[in-house]
């Protein structure tokens, strides 16, 4: 290997000498060459794939589209990125190998790589389509994604009777060609437009991969102009053709002095011919290929595999990392016979450049492409140290990588104490030094704070991928993420905590019983309430507090060292009973997503408890939970309900409690105050040993007089000597001292009543649903809306769809064919939900179920086969 002066920088004792100078250059597509020629117009003529749709009017025509998803031909959105279409083999171009390509319909395609997955490619639509050479890509995109073909490029749409554009790669391996041909008009209309790019597989020899592109019928009457040529990574670089001289002879074109040159088309064939072929070939002894992986930490700074294509005739290469252009001040250089180098002493958090240059036999030849990389987001994490913090607030297409790796062998937490993901946006964290490590989470929309993620070793990395609809930069609902990261270098404090309730004093007190202070020196119990801390220099039971009733505090038993060895826990008093014998009243209306409780106590260790409820349902899916005690979960349930009327329920604490609990557990689709459900009404009191009067209601109809009475079968007066019949209508009361049947009425039947028959107590007597005439409306008379039943025909059971608009309070009623009702029932529900129905106690036939609310009515038939 010959020793050789890289630059005018020197390395002499560690320490950088000398002086930029402007000699040396580096590949980039304006060092192809071009030449041209007039060959043959090949079309591919059905041949190939197609993308987009011929032959559709205005305003349907295919204009505005990036095709950058491998089988999309018809594209379903305006995403500019994607997978990409296959080349067919490795391309190289601008010193990068390529086997993706994403096509506009502005006639150019852009170069992608198979590696990038869903972001392979990078294809806009709209204005800075129409001018490929001149026209950026936003900073967070690879600059690698930049690299481009335009064929004859100006705002294109589909036009005549053939595909837009079609695909096709042709041949035998290693002489394949890829061929994209766009058949187009300029949008707004004119004469067809027929073009092709065609990329060369050249044996496989990067330096023989050739970039032609081919005209067809090009002719045009209007003054038509459009980009042709190569764009490298940024607008600064490119190799283009501009013809400005009438007559616009294509034959005569010349290089273009700047990104913006374009091409006016002729009027005359003879200026553009059929076959007329542009050539660009890349330069001699260069190297492509260029590729930096398996970056880790090491200590402070960064390492490294630095590798290349082989060149054909190179007997040595010299490479330089720099932080711009490889005129800079070298991070790491030198020379080499082979095509690999390991790298050490990069910077951390920087953008890095790599060259390479070949020696073909007459020198150092032209340094190749600088390939981009970046040490950012790799970062070590101290252990012993406190966590790192970090934030960042993610734009549209960003794809971003943080690497943290521990100063030890000891695992790493991470933790995101906020941050939004916006729907089809992607964080993950892998357990290893590259996202091919094992997954350990992976975001789904909305929130992501409160994710906790340990690893097993010594490396987490975590990974963003953005797509361009959405993003924190754009939308203010979305939040920046905020994280941190800490090492798990300690053993940790083990410890429990338990409430003592002082009900009498409405606060209680926490007791933490420490089992092991890990590898802590001592622990401080502390609390996010503003009380003092205690200190546990051992293991031992300690108490915090007190704390106000009603109030959750965080208490946690703090390791002196790291706090990723902490134990915590948020706690608040258990529910406090009322302390009555009552008989007492309450009322009750809860709401959406609660978890409520309430407690009620007899007044001495021995009284029994009992509750009644008077009136009042729970909506569908709601659950009310009655318990042997105020523990939920040392203490037995007494009763269980999930939606319905509350009604006549009646729960009676063991002879082992003096205690019982209500537990609301309601979701967010109704509720009482949302108008699904009705107030509770109960009665609470000591349990006496009584047993409630027994009856059945039945309404007479009186429908000529359009009024009922209600018959009253008292069955048992409980352990009452006599009960009262009343209601809620205001009809006087009757006394019983007997079983037997007692009409309590007449009622008008323009409202419900409800009876309630008192025994000994108010827990033991018993009330009735509400109970209204049965005169209904009558077969002719019914119009209304569809009603969803099913099964139908059943055997009796059914399920009745409630329809959108109904709510709150509704009337269900059954008739049979001769208009006489079977059944009347009140429910509680909201448009969606299912209530069953039951008919098993009517004979087989067809029934009409009919829903009431205060506002809608629906119907539908339904048949009970047996």
């Amino acid at each position: 290997m010959k020793a050789r002066n890289i630059s005018a920088w020197t390395i002499a004792g560690g320490v950088l000498l000398g002086a930029c100078t402007a000699t040396n250059l580096r590949a980039q597509v304006s060092a192809y060459t071009f030449t041209q020629e007039v060959g043959t117009w090949t079309p591919i003529g059905g041949s190939g794939t197609p993308l987009g749709m011929p032959g559709l009017p205005p305003p349907f025509t295919f204009d505005d589209n990036s095709f950058v998803t491998q089988g999309e031909s018809l594209p379903m959105g305006s995403s500019p990125t994607g997978n990409g279409w296959p080349i067919g083999f490795t391309f190289h171009f601008n010193g990068q190998p390529y086997d993706r390509v994403g096509l506009s319909m502005e006639g150019w395609l852009a170069f992608g790589h198979s590696s990038n997955g869903i972001n392979a490619v990078y294809v806009p639509v709209g204005n800075t389509a129409y001018t490929p050479l001149s026209s950026p890509v936003p900073a967070e995109i690879d600059m690698l994604k930049r690299n481009r073909v335009a064929g004859f490029s100006l705002d294109l749409a589909a036009g005549g009777n053939t595909w837009p554009i079609q695909i096709r790669t042709g041949g035998t391996a290693p002489n394949r060609i890829f061929v994209a041909e766009w058949n187009v008009t300029r949008s707004g209309g004119s004469n067809l437009l027929s073009f092709q790019i065609r990329l060369h597989e050249g044996g496989g020899d990067p330096a023989a991969q050739l970039v032609q592109v081919v005209f067809g019928t090009m002719i045009q009457t209007a003054a038509i102009t459009g980009q042709v040529g190569l764009g490298g990574m940024d607008p600064s670089d490119f190799n283009n053709r501009a013809v400005t001289v009438s007559p616009y002879d294509w034959q005569a074109s010349v290089s273009g002095t700047a990104n913006t040159a374009t091409g006016r088309l002729p009027s005359l064939a003879a200026n553009i011919p059929q076959g007329l072929t542009f050539t660009w070939s890349p330069p001699a002894c260069t190297v492509t290929g260029i590729t930096v992986a398996g970056l880790a930490i090491d200590g402070a700074s960064i390492t490294g595999d630095l590798t290349w294509n082989a060149v054909q005739g190179a007997v040595d290469y010299d490479y330089i990392i720099t932080t711009g252009g490889p005129e800079l001040p070298p991070v790491a250089s030198g020379s080499t016979a082979t095509t690999s180098v390991p790298l050490t002493g990069l910077p951390q958090d920087q953008q890095l450049y790599a060259y390479v240059r070949a020696d073909c036999g007459s020198g150092a030849g032209v340094w190749g492409v600088g390939h981009p990389f970046t040490t950012e987001g790799m970062i070590q994490v101290v252990c012993g140290s406190a966590p790192l913090q970090f934030d960042h607030c993610y734009t549209d297409l960003e794809q971003r990588t943080w690497y943290y790796t521990g100063s030890t062998n000891a695992p790493l937490r991470l933790i995101i104490h906020e941050g939004t993901m916006h729907g089809g946006d992607l964080l993950t964290i892998y357990d290893g030094p590259t996202d091919q490590a094992p997954l350990l989470f992976s975001s789904a929309n909305g929130p992501i704070a409160g994710q906790v993620v340990n690893s097993t070793g010594n490396h987490l990395t975590m990974k963003l991928v953005a797509d361009d609809v959405g993003s924190c930069a754009v939308h203010e609902f979305i939040n920046p993420m905020a994280w941190e990261v800490g090492c798990l270098d300690c053993d940790p404090v083990l410890a429990n905590f338990q409430v003592v309730d002082d009900c009498e004093n409405a606060r209680f007190t926490v007791g933490v019983n420490i089992f092991s202070l890990g590898s802590s020196t001592s622990v401080s119990i502390v609390n996010d309430a503003g009380l003092p801390a205690v200190v546990a220099n051992g293991p031992g039971a300690y108490s915090v507090g007190p704390f106000t009733n009603g109030t959750p505090v965080l208490v946690t038993a703090s390791h002196a060292q790291n706090a990723y060895c902490n134990s915590a826990m948020e706690l608040i008093n258990g529910t406090c009973p009322v302390v009555d014998c009552g008989p007492t009243t309450y009322t009750q209306c809860y709401g959406n997503d609660e978890d409520a409780r309430w407690a009620y106590q007899g007044e001495s260790a021995g009284d029994r408890v009992a509750i009644r409820f008077l009136s009042g349902s729970l909506a569908a899916g709601d659950q009310l939970i009655v318990y042997d005690g105020n523990d939920e979960i040392a203490d037995p349930v007494l009763g269980t309900v999930v939606g319905g009327d509350l009604t006549d329920r009646t729960f009676i604490t063991s002879v082992f409690s003096n205690t019982i609990m209500l537990q609301l557990l309601s979701d967010g689709s109704g509720s009482c105050t949302s108008g699904a459900a009705t107030p509770w009404n109960y009665v609470v009191a000591c349990y006496d040993g009584c047993d409630a009067p027994e009856a059945t209601f039945e309404v007479v109809n009186d429908c000529a007089n359009g009024r009922f009475n209600v018959r009253v079968d008292l069955t048992s007066l409980g352990s009452a000597a006599q009960v009262s019949i009343t209601n809620d209508r205001g009809v006087a009361a009757t006394t019983a001292s007997a079983t037997g049947q007692y009409t309590v009425g007449p009622f008008t039947n323009d409202a419900d009543v409800v009876i309630t028959i008192h025994g000994s107590n108010d827990i033991c007597s018993l009330t009735s649903t509400a109970l209204g005439d049965g005169c209904g409306v009558g077969l002719e008379e019914l119009d209304e809306a569809r009603l969803g039943i099913y099964p139908d025909p059943s055997e009796g059971a059914f399920n009745v769809v409630i329809p959108r608009g109904f709510g709150g309070r509704t009337e269900v009623e059954v008739l049979d064919l001769s208009g006489r009702r079977v059944l009347l029932e009140r429910v509680m529900g909201a448009g969606g939900q299912v209530i069953p129905l039951s008919l098993d106690h009517v004979p087989a036939g067809s029934y009409v179920v009919i829903l009431r609310s205060d506002v809608q009515v629906a119907s539908a038939t339904v048949r009970v086969m047996r």
